[in-house]
């Protein structure tokens, strides 16, 4: 098996990205429904209140046609959503702390790594050589 160097910090950041993003998604789904949905009611107001001739009706036909379409899409897209929403509630209410607490716990034990001393044990003479130049003096 190969040893190959694992950065769990990226992943985990990744991870918590994109549940930011699929979060955000949501929220704009919402938003641009709620858009479309005054949208029409726009339209269906003037057309409630409007009398308007063949051109116009068909004007207005197209419209709503193509308000209703859009609509779909938001709420096809919304259900999806649907299917990881309990996920995302447990993300909102804890899973995200947790992984913003561990990014920075590995950011730590990363900075320790970079900083930790090595005590020299019975190669003593050796200590000039150390790159970190931070090695703690042997116990004789």
């Amino acid at each position: 098996m190969q040893n190959r160097k694992v950065d769990y910090r990226l992943k985990l950041k990744t991870a918590l990205d994109s549940l930011k993003d699929i979060q955000d998604d949501i929220s704009n789904l919402h938003n641009e429904l709620s858009l479309v949905d005054k949208k029409e009611q726009d339209l269906l107001h003037i057309i409630e209140n409007v009398k308007a001739n063949a051109s116009e009706g068909f004007s207005f036909y197209k419209q709503l046609h193509e308000i209703r379409n859009e609509r779909r899409d938001i709420k096809n897209r919304l259900e999806e959503a649907k299917e990881i929403r309990d996920f995302m509630n447990a993300f909102k209410s804890g899973t995200r702390n947790t992984m913003e607490r561990k990014i920075k716990s590995l950011e730590k034990v990363r900075e320790d790594h970079e900083q930790r001393p090595y005590k020299l044990k019975v190669l003593t003479h050796l200590q000039p050589y150390n790159k970190r130049n931070k090695v703690v003096e042997a116990i004789s």
